[in-house]
């Protein structure tokens, strides 16, 4: 690091590059910022329970990367804005003993405030399945849910402009982030992808392929008319939305570099290749996976372009991940392993979060495993970078919930086991599912993360010393701004001390000279 900043200071290398190495530091020492139970200057946090049940949509705005929408399970939605607390005023220290080391330092993190909410059954029926903010302007955000509807809110006064009836449960939603239209792409329980026009709040028209529920859709995020969609057939297709039959691709497991179909790639029986070479389609009982080209063995329930929109990451409940070449024709498996560690067994859509490629010369997959973990991984390799646990205070979670199903007599053993495990200084591994990660933005290497308890954490890198932001008091850049600024302080206050004691001396001074001269007026 010394050398890079050397070579930063010599204006050999940009401000950027430098940015970017310290930010791949960063990711390999990620810890839950908003626990107190973690010794991190991050000073605020979200309250121990923000919605009474799951939360299973986040999203955050692309302006300013300030308001938090959140969608909870019990159809309730909420409006957070991290630059406000409830809390306001008050010290950022509640002890400090150790100046030169900052240890035995206890932090009052403050709580963000919910600055708006739709109560459950005031606008939705059923739970929220998605939420997202419109990509160019916050004053506009949409939800869908399991009531069959697609909701469009205007944000300043927090209530429905328009509703779209999909007459099908709808998973998964998406916008296009390039403003070039205003079509919304939606996942529902039936085969059909529906396009909803904005502008004139009609459906424009259905894409037609799946064989079944459709869990995940997603626009590409550099060209408006091309659009992935993954099923629970375990299809994942391209579309194009401008051509008269719209599937331009289907994505095959089984094509590597150098194959060109599934049947040479494959070392089947000469009958199973003539009749996949044939196109004939089969029921998905029937040895479904083998006779279509398929991406997953298993429903896909995610899928996420990069950021050049020339790769495309799916999920799928065989629990594997894949990255598809999308520059070759008619895509590419890069066969990349990401090991052993996923859990991904339910048929419901999960939202997964990648690092910005302006942020870090490697790309980071965030992925929220069925066992409460979250696991974040290297693109390019598949290494495991990470492995994030969530931590719960256990009284905290029984003073704010009321216990376990309504108990407040439950001890706390009983609640560390409904948590999941129990740790010291009455702290429990939390194993609730987390089912939607967003990116904070602004090269902070922060995530936000929603979870079946109702909880949003905040996730980033160890921050050890006072974070400048919020308004607490001093705004303080580093470490050495505190120590010089505490030193002095106390220089000063030595220096007061040290001006009474020299008026003492003096007093004293002139009565010993007073005496001395009564004595004898000649000495």
């Amino acid at each position: 690091m010394q050398a890079l900043l050397l070579e930063r200071s010599l204006n050999n290398i940009s401000w950027q590059s430098l940015l970017r190495v310290q930010n791949e530091l960063s990711y390999s020492r990620l810890l839950e910022l908003s626990s107190e139970e973690t010794n991190s200057f991050y000073p605020v946090k979200f309250p121990e329970r923000c919605h009474p049940s799951g939360i299973n949509s986040l999203d955050i705005d692309k302006q300013e990367n300030r308001f938090i929408l959140s969608g909870g399970s019990d159809s309730s939605i909420k409006l957070w804005d991290l630059n406000q607390t409830i809390d306001e005023g008050g010290n950022f220290f509640k002890n400090f003993k150790d100046v030169e080391n900052f240890q035995n330092i206890e932090i009052n993190k403050k709580t963000i405030k919910s600055i708006a909410s739709i109560p459950r059954r005031m606008g939705h029926e059923f739970g929220i399945s998605c939420i997202k903010w419109w990509p160019l302007d916050n004053g506009l955000f949409i939800s869908s849910s399991f009531d069959n509807t697609i909701k469009v809110w205007d944000t300043n006064n927090f209530k429905e402009a328009y509703s779209f009836d999909i007459s099908s449960k709808i998973y998964d939603f998406d916008i296009s982030s390039t403003g070039e239209h205003s079509l919304i792409a939606s996942a529902n329980e039936s085969s059909l992808i529906r396009l909803l026009d904005l502008k004139t709040t009609s459906n424009s028209h259905t894409l037609s392929g799946h064989r079944g529920k459709i869990l995940a859709v997603k626009w590409s995020p550099t060209n408006p008319n091309i659009l992935a969609s993954g099923g629970v057939d375990g299809e994942l297709k391209i579309w194009d939305i401008r051509r008269a039959k719209s599937c331009v691709c289907n994505l095959d497991q089984f094509r590597v570099d150098g194959a060109t179909n599934t049947a040479e790639t494959v070392n089947f029986s000469p009958q199973k290749k003539r009749r996949l070479e044939s196109g004939v389609e089969y029921n998905i009982d029937n040895d479904y996976s083998n006779l279509v080209k398929t991406a997953h063995n298993g429903p896909i329930n995610s899928i996420l372009f990069n950021d050049a929109g020339d790769n495309l990451i799916s999920l799928g409940n065989d629990e594997k991940i894949k990255i598809w070449d999308l520059k070759q024709e008619r895509g590419v498996n890069k066969l990349i392993n990401f090991g052993p560690l996923l859990r991904n067994q339910y048929p419901q859509h999960l939202s997964l979060a990648l690092s910005p490629k302006i942020e870090t010369e490697q790309q980071y997959l965030w992925f929220p495993s069925d066992n409460g973990e979250i696991l974040v991984f290297n693109t390019s390799n598949g290494k495991l970078i990470n492995r994030l646990n969530r931590k719960t205070n256990v009284k905290t979670f029984k003073d704010n919930t009321h216990g376990v199903k309504g108990n407040n007599n439950n001890n706390d053993q009983e609640i560390g086991n409904f948590l999941g495990k129990k740790l010291k200084n009455g702290y429990a591994l939390n194993n609730q599912r987390t089912t939607s990660i967003v990116y904070g933005g602004k090269n902070t290497c922060i995530y936000y993360s929603g979870s079946l308890d109702g909880k949003i954490t905040i996730w980033g890198p160890q921050i050890n010393t006072p974070y400048p932001q919020f308004g607490y008091g001093e705004n303080i850049d580093d470490i050495d701004y505190l120590k010089d600024k505490i030193q002095q302080e106390q220089q000063e206050q030595e220096h007061q001390e040290h001006g009474r004691q020299n008026i003492l001396d003096q007093i004293h001074n002139e009565m010993e000279a007073k005496k001395r001269l009564a004595h004898n007026p000649f000495s």
